[in-house]
């Protein structure tokens, strides 16, 4: 599985992790009021509002009545502490102690439904935080045993029923470090690792329906990397700008023994899910030269059942892997892009296996699907620019033009049978007329098949291929293949010209 974390959540992390800054070494004394300088920086970073009172005191310095609000297009949240303390240790760092409890208010106008406001409490122990460094290079050690965060409060402006809801976070055994360097641009490298993450929500609403999700994902480690302008602030609607001013973004997450269930119950219907797996992997690369991508997972295990199946699905997969490399940035030169996708040795239920080999006739050993092409294409917006994307949408804006595709790997495995194959085409983006409004192709696939005559042989064995429709399989396979190197092994060179001929071993399909 995969877990991302949004806008709200990283303001909500900041808040004890904030200041996301770089250590060296240090040679000069770090106040308090650095500290808290460099905090309000970084809150401003996120292009957020922050309102406090501030005494100082022999090195003690005390914030109170501390508010942090965001707002945009009519949403927005507020995060308001009682107090913060920046307390000068004597030996150049400034330790920084939080509330160990406080609230988190949401609000926002939901089209068809009204205003609607939340709360989400958050309670930590055994907290602790160190700053350290220069006021130009500060270093951020924290740690804390546990973190919790609940839905504590949940309402929608509207006469219609609404729906209750259970929500919660927990975190444990905690530990991190966070850094910044400045310079011409702001360097900032975090590392973070924890022992577990558990996660909970529950929606109930009319008539006993309900959607439940549970997990949790164990030995948890991150790292990130960002270089991004000078006292620029952060948002959806400047990032083509900070993207051109040279911001940079990297990071890779890792966790192991994952486990997830869902279960739905609605129109007395019900369904549930609960999956597993050993370990996995999400890494991110994102500047003006474009996004990577990266998900991995091992050993998972899915589990399938409810009222509209006819009988408990069980599903082992050995590996799952998906790689996106993608444009983001409009360019009259062609650019890179790229996207691979694996489930790899995937067990067939026996269940399923049964209906349609009974006897036990056929290989049943693991599937694959398999897949990795790249290509050059032209960017015609600004991935991240509203406006282009509006004129988009509504056709105003042609989104590109794709110019070479290559297949660098096709695999798909089962029953004893392969079809692997690679090619590649160019796209003439002047001719939509002989593929019906298509760029016109040019190139050839390459595709190798092994296993399919005893397939056909062993299907119609089992009576699940009647004798004619095996004779027609035989007699297409020798019309358009080849034999291949090895036995019951088959090739065929597909290729498409640029006048619209499709030929596949020199018999014309088009």
């Amino acid at each position: 599985m995969s877990i991302q974390f949004n806008r709200t959540y990283g303001i909500v992390l900041g808040l004890t992790v904030s200041l996301s800054l770089t250590a060296q070494p240090a040679f000069a004394d770090l106040t308090a009021q650095d500290v808290w300088d460099t905090w309000k920086e970084q809150v401003a970073i996120g292009d957020l509002d922050v309102s406090a009172t501030e005494s100082l005191l022999g090195g003690v310095l005390t914030v109170t009545d501390l508010q942090i609000a965001g707002t945009k297009g009519g949403s927005g949240f507020t995060v308001k502490l009682p107090s913060v303390t920046f307390d000068e240790r004597g030996d150049g760092t400034v330790s920084i102690i939080f509330p160990q409890a406080f609230n988190i208010d949401f609000e926002s106008n939901i089209e068809d439904a009204g205003r609607v406001t939340a709360t989400a409490a958050s309670n930590r122990s055994g907290s602790k935080i160190i700053a350290s460094g220069t006021p130009e290079n500060i270093a951020l050690d924290y740690g804390f045993d546990t973190w919790t965060i609940s839905l504590s409060q949940f309402d929608i402006e509207t006469d219609k029923p609404i729906p209750h809801i259970d929500l919660d976070l927990t975190l444990a055994d905690f530990k991190g470090r966070s850094n910044i360097e400045r310079g011409e641009m702001r360097h900032q490298s975090d590392t973070m690792s924890g022992a577990s993450m558990v996660y909970n929500m529950a929606i109930t609403g009319d008539d006993n329906d309900l959607f439940s999700l549970q997990g949790e994902l164990n030995d948890l480690d991150y790292t990130g990397t960002t270089v991004s302008p000078l006292n620029t602030a952060f948002g959806f609607e400047n990032i083509t700008q900070l993207l051109g001013a040279g911001l940079k973004y990297t990071s890779s997450f890792t966790y192991k023994e994952g486990t997830t269930a869902v279960d739905l119950r609605a129109d007395s219907h019900a369904f549930s899910a609960q999956t597993t797996s050993e370990s996995g992997t999400l890494t991110t690369a994102f500047d003006a030269n474009g996004l990577k991508y990266s998900v991995q997972g091992d050993d998972a295990t899915i589990n399938l059942s409810g009222d509209q199946i006819p009988f408990p699905i069980a599903l082992n997969m050995r590996h799952m892997n998906m790689n996106l490399t993608a444009p983001v940035s409009k360019s009259d030169a062609e650019q890179d892009f790229a996207l691979a996708f694996g489930l790899h040795d995937f067990n067939v239920p026996e269940l399923l296996w049964s209906l349609v080999d009974p006897e036990g006739g056929l290989p049943h050993d693991p599937a694959t699907l398999a897949f990795d092409v790249s290509g050059k294409l032209k960017l015609f917006f600004d991935l991240f620019d509203e406006t282009q994307i509006a004129a988009v949408e509504i056709g105003n804006q042609s989104p590109g033009e794709i110019n070479t595709l290559d297949i660098n790997g096709l695999r798909v495995s089962i029953a004893g049978t392969e079809l692997t194959g690679t090619g590649g085409f160019t796209f003439d983006n002047e001719n939509l007329e002989t593929f019906d409004g298509l760029p016109a192709p040019s190139g050839e696939v390459n595709l190798q098949l092994v296993g399919a005559n005893g397939l056909i042989t062993s299907l119609a064995d089992l009576g699940l291929l009647p004798d004619q429709q095996a004779l027609g399989a035989r007699m297409m396979m020798g019309l358009f293949t080849t034999p291949g190197e090895g036995e019951d092994t088959l090739t065929s060179r597909v290729q498409v010209k640029d006048n619209g001929e499709i030929i596949a071993n020199g018999q014309r399909l088009r």
